[in-house]
């Protein structure tokens, strides 16, 4: 922080703006302090008072504990970032850290004292980085990254496991059909008329039968072993507790606009269709299951009719619906009085469409649907799952009961996502070993109900979303993508982003806008359960998720532009000297390393910085290339920024806004004078852009002309907070210089 000379305590702060050496002429009564103070007030302030806060500085540091716990032996790095991490392509980081997983390690960042909501960016060892947003706090600012992250890839996989505190996919076993597939059989084919009475019957169709059976959907304790081709002629109804078995090599054909179904009839008892490994059901009609809730029709097949229905039914599926390829087949689910369908997946499922009421989907293998799929119950995807859709409607409810559980390494893919009520929880319990993943491009519809978990995005979700996914927010006026990212991700509800959540307090010896303690931070009601972090770039391939790699962050820094009054010429244009020092990168030896560049001299005289007490660098204008009465960058870029020197730090907790930086200057006469950072202040601190620019004023142009919201920051630092920013600066009045000047 910039420290005052003690005749400073009978006068305002703007007086510590002065530097000292030479500034007044032989005539002038006043001293060189009270006439810096007089032309201050008159030509920066404007006749303002100063703030009693002020302390010339726009940065403040902020000590941050990060933890990184995925369960591996990996390294990491961290970065904080001012800005969106993955989404602003120009975002730098002000701090970061090495960590192997299960370290922590505490650093200071050097964040704009106004700017309270930051972003933390993991990256992995292939550059791959999950990230999460975090308030400033007064104390205790903490950032964690924790879940599970193998070290390998894994395949997709069918599993047994599961959290067995929750809830795992079952296996189903096929029930024992041997009644139905050992003869003796009649074959359909040779039948005369249709059988009477209701002993048992076993039929079969061993060779090609084209037509239907109406017994079948009448009488009872009959089946019907399918191991040939059946072409139906007419719907066929499968009932009074019958029996349709699809063995190997079985066949049939439901012609467009015919019907296969396992029908209930009036005392409630449906038919059961089988389909064994080897058997299909295909055509382009609709295959109708109807047996009742909590009770599942199997197959083990393939079934790629065109349509699919569930009556209030499950269907478990342990080889194939569907096509991999130009997918006819729709499923629908069709509920009454309040029942559930459901389908449960083990094997590979390839739909055109999933619609209906009361759906619950439990998938287990592989899902793909080639349009909108609508859920309104919760669902099941277990570990190593993969749900593909272009659309996914969640209508859930106020109450929090709707839930999509995630396991391990389980993977949801869709482009739109609508989101009403409805919370997506990831993987927790002993056997918790991968975080799952949602990957959503684009948010049509976000409604939560705040302190309702069930309505979320919680517990070890990584949340992918594009490179261009809109980030910037109007709180009053919130697009629905932000209302995804601010309000679902983690449970936040919009306290982050809201503005009336965060207060001016001292952090430290620094006035900085940090989070209202006495306002919850967290909409769910359980802080342990914010697990969740978003990235971007993963894809899905045959061998689980590819995810590229991210450009990794490069470091802002602060400028500290000098005023050095180099004899009469008072034109408080803080161009005089401009270093940029670079924030603090943890090398992993130990080390944490800026890099200090000088970006401007105005000065005519020999400039020396010294550094603790120190000589830094060789003089500036030799280091610039420019003869010691020339400037270099002042009136245009016409030199490049040149590298002074490195500073290290043995840990990451030095406040780089605090560094003993001071001034020592030579005349032609080989005349020195020093001023020192404990004598008189001899610069302003400034954070640079998201992209690490500041643009110093014109020579001769005082940064109160250059910048004229800075006598109002000046009067009162909590208002007018950016008046540093590009935006802000007169036209002409400032030089303007773009990254590939560097």
């Amino acid at each position: 922080m910039l420290k005052r000379k003690s005749w400073i305590k009978v006068l305002t702060a703007a007086v510590a703006l002065c530097l000292t050496a030479g500034g007044c002429s032989k005539e002038s009564e006043t001293t060189p302090e009270q006439e810096f103070k007089d032309n201050f007030l008159a030509l920066v302030m404007g006749g303002k008072q100063v703030d009693s806060l002020q302390d010339w500085s726009t940065s403040t540091g902020l000590s941050v504990k990060i933890s990184v716990d995925y369960g591996n032996s990996m390294d990491y790095r961290v970065y904080i970032l001012p800005t969106p991490a993955l989404y602003d392509a120009s975002a730098t980081h002000v701090g970061m850290a090495r960590l192997k997983s299960g370290e922590t390690k505490t650093i200071t960042v050097c964040r704009p004292a106004h700017n309270a909501l930051l972003y933390a960016a993991c990256f992995d060892s292939d550059g791959h980085a999950v990230c999460k947003a975090f308030a400033a706090r007064a104390s205790g600012s903490e950032v964690v990254f924790r879940g599970q992250q193998p070290e390998t890839k894994v395949n997709v996989q069918q599993t047994t496991g599961g959290m067995d505190e929750r809830w795992s996919v079952p296996i189903m076993q096929m029930p024992d059909l041997s009644d139905y597939t050992t003869g003796p059989f009649v074959e359909v084919s040779s039948m005369e008329a249709e059988p009477e009475g209701n002993d048992r019957l076993r039929l079969c169709i061993s060779d090609d039968y084209t037509g239907y059976i109406p017994s079948l959907g009448i009488r009872g304790n009959m089946s019907v072993y399918v191991t040939g081709t059946w072409t139906l002629s007419f719907n066929q109804r499968v009932a009074n507790g019958n029996v349709l078995v699809v063995g190997s090599g079985g066949r049939v054909i439901i012609p467009e606009g015919m019907t296969v179904s396992g029908t209930s009839t009036a005392n409630g008892v449906a038919g059961q269709i089988y389909i064994l490994p080897g058997g299909e059901v295909t055509g382009e009609g609709t295959l109708e299951y109807n047996t009742g809730e909590g009770t599942y029709s199997y197959n083990s097949g393939i079934i790629s009719t065109q349509k699919i229905r569930l009556n209030g039914c499950g269907l478990y599926n342990g080889n194939i619906l569907g096509s991999e390829t130009d997918t006819p087949t729709s499923l629908n689910c069709v509920t009454k009085n309040g029942s559930q369908g459901v389908l449960l997946n083990r094997g590979g499922a390839w739909l055109k469409q999933i619609s209906g009421d009361n759906l619950s989907l439990q998938n287990a293998s592989y899902l793909s649907v080639d349009e909108e799929v609508v859920i309104s119950e919760s669902c099941h995807l277990d570990d190593w799952s993969y749900t593909l859709c272009p659309s996914l409607v969640l209508n859930g409810s106020a109450d929090g009961s709707k839930v999509v559980y995630m396991g391990n390494g389980a993977t949801v893919e869709t482009t739109d996502i609508t989101i009403d009520n409805f919370g997506v929880w990831g993987p927790v319990g002993s056997n918790f070993s991968a975080n799952a993943l949602l990957k959503v491009d684009n948010c049509k519809g976000c409604v939560t109900t705040a302190d309702q978990a069930g309505t979320y995005l919680l517990d070890h979700v990584e949340l992918i979303l594009p490179e261009n996914f809109p980030v910037d927010f109007d709180y009053d006026d919130l697009t629905l993508n932000n209302r995804l990212f601010y309000f679902w991700l983690n449970g936040c509800g919009g306290r982050l982003i809201n503005d009336n959540n965060y207060r001016w307090a001292l952090v430290g010896n620094k006035d900085a806008l940090v989070w209202n303690e006495a306002i919850s931070d967290n909409a769910c009601g359980d802080v342990t359960r914010q697990t969740c972090t978003y990235s971007t770039s993963a894809s899905f391939s045959t061998s689980y998720l590819s995810k590229g790699s991210t450009t990794v962050p490069e470091p802002n820094g602060l400028y500290y532009a000098f005023e050095t009054m180099q004899q009469s010429v008072k034109d408080y244009d803080y161009n005089d000297v401009v270093l940029r020092v670079s924030v603090p990168e943890d090398n992993g030896d130990g080390r944490y390393v800026s890099t200090v560049l000088v970006m401007c001299v105005g000065n005519t005289l020999k400039t020396y910085i010294i550094h603790n007490g120190s000589d830094f660098g060789e003089e500036v204008h030799s280091l610039m290339g420019v003869a010691a009465d020339k400037t270099a960058n002042s009136s245009s870029i016409n030199r490049v920024f040149t590298k002074l020197g490195e500073l290290s730090f043995p840990d990451g907790n030095t406040r780089i806004d605090q560094l003993d930086f001071s001034v020592r200057l030579e005349d032609a006469n080989g005349n020195t004078s020093t001023m020192k950072t404990g004598e008189t202040p001899l610069y302003l601190i400034i954070n640079g852009s998201s992209d690490r620019r500041w643009f110093w004023p014109v020579e001769g142009i005082n940064i109160g002309v250059a910048y004229p919201q800075f006598n109002l920051w000046a009067s009162n630092m909590h208002t007018n907070i950016e008046w540093y920013a590009a935006q802000n600066a007169v036209a002409g009045k400032v030089i303007t210089w773009t990254r590939d000047d560097e």
